[in-house]
Formats: C-alpha cells, sequence, structure tokens
C-alpha cells in the first residue's frame, strides 16, 4: 500500500470547464511535471484522479483540471476535498522557508497614510515574499522586503511600510 499525505484541500469550482481552485499546505512543496495524479479523499477511501492541466496562482495556490471533471457541476462534488500525494511526491518546507507566514494576522501600516489592513496571506517567491492584505474591498500584495520596511513590532503585531507615493493607487 502507497503512504499518503494530505496536501491541501478543494477550495471551490473555477468556471465552467471542470477547474477546480486548490489551497497547498503551508509547509507543502510540489513539483506539478512530477505528478500525474493526486488522490481525493472519499468515503470508500482516496480515490486517484488524473491531472489534465495544473496552473500555479500563487505559491499555495493553483487551478487544476482533473480529466474526469468536465463541467461546473462535477467539480462542485468535490469541494473541499482532501487532497493527498505518495510520500515521495512532495518535500515538506522547514519552519526556516515558512519563517514569513508568521505574520498572517498583522496590522500593516504606512508612514504616511496610517492603517492600511491585515496580512491575510504571503506568498513566499524565490527572490521575496509578498504579503496579501485587503484594501478598499480588493487584494493588495505588498513586496516584504527591507526597502520598503519601516519598523516591525512582533509584540504588537504590526508592520510599518514606508510605501512609494501612489502604490495603493495601483
Amino acid at each position: 500500500m502507497i503512504d499518503l499525505v494530505e496536501i491541501g484541500y478543494i477550495q471551490k469550482p473555477h468556471g465552467y470547464k471542470g477547474e477546480v481552485k486548490v489551497k497547498f499546505y503551508d509547509d507543502i512543496a510540489i513539483e506539478p511535471d512530477e505528478i500525474d495524479a493526486i488522490y481525493i479523499q472519499k468515503d470508500e477511501g482516496p480515490i486517484p484522479y488524473f491531472i489534465e492541466t495544473f496552473e500555479f496562482i500563487g505559491p499555495q495556490n493553483a487551478l487544476i483540471k482533473f480529466e474526469e471533471f468536465d463541467s461546473k457541476e462535477s467539480a462542485q462534488l468535490f469541494k473541499s476535498g482532501k487532497l493527498l500525494l505518495p510520500e515521495d511526491k512532495i518535500e515538506l518546507l522547514s519552519d526556516s522557508e515558512n519563517e514569513s507566514n508568521q505574520y498572517i494576522g498583522f496590522t500593516i501600516k504606512d508612514v504616511k497614510q496610517g492603517d492600511i489592513g491585515i496580512v491575510k496571506d504571503v506568498y513566499a517567491f524565490p527572490h521575496q515574499d509578498l504579503l496579501a492584505i485587503d484594501y478598499q474591498n480588493k487584494e493588495v500584495l505588498i513586496p516584504f522586503i527591507d526597502e520598503l520596511i519601516e519598523e516591525i513590532k512582533p509584540e504588537q503585531h504590526i508592520i510599518i511600510f514606508n510605501l512609494p507615493e501612489g502604490f495603493l493607487d495601483i
């Protein structure tokens, strides 16, 4: 029997052709080119579903089209389904590779504009991390780089930025 590890879950259907938006757990790294199928946990046990297309839309989010899903309705049946992969197909990330996630829930302030929002997610890319916040009913990504950070107050859960003029207007 194959040892399977839970790697994330299906968030919701995307579009009308059967694609689903998935969320991978923060401590999981996968290489899409190395997997043909992902197991979805069902009442009768894990069932393999073959991947037709796989596109990352963030470091821990992806759009996946499984061969068996051909409509929004068929994809809807798998909403919240747990995703599993064989142990040898994943890499567990160390805490140091995930250290930016500690800032989820921190308040973001700008030296000129004051409160901007709360960090709701962190997108970790090789060159920099991006903090995702809701600002005026839209998601804004702020580069988490030394050049923009004025001060971090971990005990108060606050990060103060010195953002360029007009940055939030984009």
